[in-house]
């Protein structure tokens, strides 16, 4: 089961629900993009967001700490267009990066959810095997670590939050917990998690909004 720790024991009640707190130099913020508008005609990384999706993002703002200095999204629609809400109402700026996208399913339909939970759950426990789309979990987690990597050298003075996907968040976090299919069943749209980096050690959990 996965839980929020922080210095070696679980938050207090609330603590996730808390808005104000801030991030220091070393932490880094992932965001799950909010709730697109799902068109079985297109694949899923051209999404947008729906009419819910964005009255979310507003309540995910007042959730987020508060010394965030700059969004940095991947180039889906769904994730830009939460990058760019979350920057509006936070008063900060926001740029894409490359890498950051989720694992390449462009060549996968729309699946029946049991179906897909399960390909998924097999994704995890075979990194290296290409299980669904053109990315194994492999080839996905070494991109999107290279653009974290960039995105923290790029920015090394700012505080970042990162607006990306929900499987790859889950793999990178999980490099450190080793729960990343327990971790990708639990994350909402939106949501997000927190690192104290580089160990990537997990500050806060927050599943749902």
């Amino acid at each position: 089961m996965w839980r929020c720790q922080v210095a070696g024991g679980p938050f207090p009640p609330g603590f996730a629900q808390r808005k104000g707190s801030r991030l220091k130099k070393l932490d880094l913020l992932l965001i799950k993009h909010s709730l697109p508008e799902i068109d079985s005609n297109l694949a899923a990384s051209q999404w947008h967001l729906s009419k819910t999706g964005r009255t979310k993002c507003f309540l995910l703002a007042e959730k987020l700490p508060s010394s965030i200095d700059i969004f940095i999204s991947s180039c889906e629609p769904k994730a830009v267009e939460t990058a760019q809400l979350l920057a509006q109402h936070c008063g900060k700026e926001w740029e894409i990066l490359p890498g950051l996208q989720e694992h390449d399913r462009t060549n996968v339909p729309l699946l029946p959810q049991g179906q897909f939970e399960a390909l998924i759950a097999q994704f995890f426990r075979k990194p290296n095997r290409l299980v669904m789309g053109r990315e194994t979990a492999e080839q996905a987690s070494r991109r999107f670590d290279a653009a974290i990597r960039s995105a923290i050298t790029k920015h090394r003075e700012k505080r970042i939050a990162v607006v990306s996907h929900g499987t790859v968040i889950s793999l990178y976090v999980g490099k450190s917990t080793e729960n990343s299919y327990d971790l990708w069943r639990r994350l909402g749209l939106p949501s997000f998690v927190v690192l104290r980096m580089p160990e990537r050690q997990v500050l806060q959990v927050v599943e749902q909004i």
